[in-house]
């Protein structure tokens, strides 16, 4: 029988709902009128922390380590947000504290203060995904550039499926993951026009696995879990290979530094199974539940998520894959890579 997930006894709040993800609701529920502004500060003050701790309630933010949490306790969140803003965490931009006795045990007061190159990144993916920690962001939220939609938004590559076409652009942090993208859109300018499509599952240009997003996905009402719970299965990834038959450049190796590992969203691209290439997904949720456990190479831009929720539709199966029940499209489909420009090919 599947158990309910406790709920946490530090303040609990609404999630926030500016979540780019978060394009649904659950039954019963109505969205919040708080903006993201609106929401940090209910959670500050819920915490008692001033607005420049940005503090959240229920969330546990990564970074590198500055002074570990074992010996470092504090009474309050706010002496957990000071302790990072001290002359002695000059290098600290994030605090993690626990703040729930029950779900903390020994590690209760402990104060983690880290630090982060990117430290906004990806704290609205985690924000109260966690039942013991709160966390916050000494430094201000940068404003989101703007980005192009539609056929004008600028793109490295593109992948053209019978459903259409989708345009990623490329992370620079990710440079063995670039390195390899780029080496193959030169062979095959080189060659004049792509290879032939094979049969082969694995082999080739190709999408095999497509993994829905169950209603249930993220849920606190389920377990924390991938076996059944809130994270799977399904996945929420359609998955591929960016292996053309033939000669090919040898595979990426995974980029390890904290840039190009970040908590996966919806429209992220990244190397299956935490390694290097050739194997690819694109995420269709959020995935807070890997951490930073994947290589992020490239993002799927403007409106062309569209295009991969319609392969979604294809006909699907249920394989066994060993440790895990796959879900697969019955009919690999195949894709071609086109060079990126500012404007889509006609």
């Amino acid at each position: 029988m599947l158990l309910a997930a406790a709920a946490p006894a530090f303040p609990s709040l609404d999630r926030p709902h500016f979540l780019p993800e978060e394009t649904s609701l659950h039954a019963g529920e109505s969205a919040p009128e708080q903006t993201a502004a609106e929401w940090l500060t209910s959670h500050s003050n819920a915490l008692g922390c001033d607005a420049g701790c940005h503090a959240m309630a229920g969330t546990e933010l990564p970074g590198d380590v500055v002074l570990w949490g074992e010996n470092h306790l504090q009474p309050s969140a706010a002496d957990c947000c000071a302790a990072c803003r001290s002359e002695n965490s000059k290098r600290c931009n994030t605090w993690v504290w626990c703040a729930d006795a029950a779900a903390c045990g020994a590690r209760h007061h402990q104060c983690w203060l880290k630090t982060r190159e990117r430290p906004w990144e990806d704290a609205d993916v985690l924000a109260g995904g966690s039942t013991a920690w709160a966390s916050g962001v000494t430094v201000d939220k940068p404003a989101s550039p703007a980005v192009a939609a539609g056929a004008g938004a600028a793109y490295d590559l593109a992948l053209l499926t019978p459903d259409g076409l989708v345009r990623l652009k490329l992370r620079p942090e990710a440079a063995s993951a670039c390195k390899y993208v780029k080496a193959l859109l030169a062979a095959q300018a080189a060659a004049g026009a792509p290879p032939p499509i094979q049969s082969e599952l694995r082999n080739g240009l190709r999408f095999y696995r497509a993994e829905p997003v169950p209603a249930r996905w993220g849920s606190p009402d389920w377990p924390d879990n991938y076996n059944g719970g809130r994270w799977g299965p399904p996945y929420s990834l359609l998955q591929g290979s960016l292996r053309p038959l033939g000669r090919a450049p040898p595979p990426a190796q995974a980029d390890r530094v904290q840039a190009a590992r970040p908590v996966i969203r919806r429209g992220m691209v990244a190397w299956a199974g935490g390694g290097g290439g050739p194997d690819f997904f694109i995420a269709l949720a959020k995935h807070p539940e890997w951490g930073n456990g994947h290589t992020v190479w490239a993002e799927v831009v403007g409106d062309d998520m569209a295009i991969v929720d319609a392969i979604m539709r294809r006909p699907l199966r249920v394989a066994n894959w060993g440790s895990i029940n796959a879900t697969e499209l019955v009919t690999p489909l195949p894709f071609a890579l086109r060079h990126g420009s500012a404007v889509v090919e006609s």
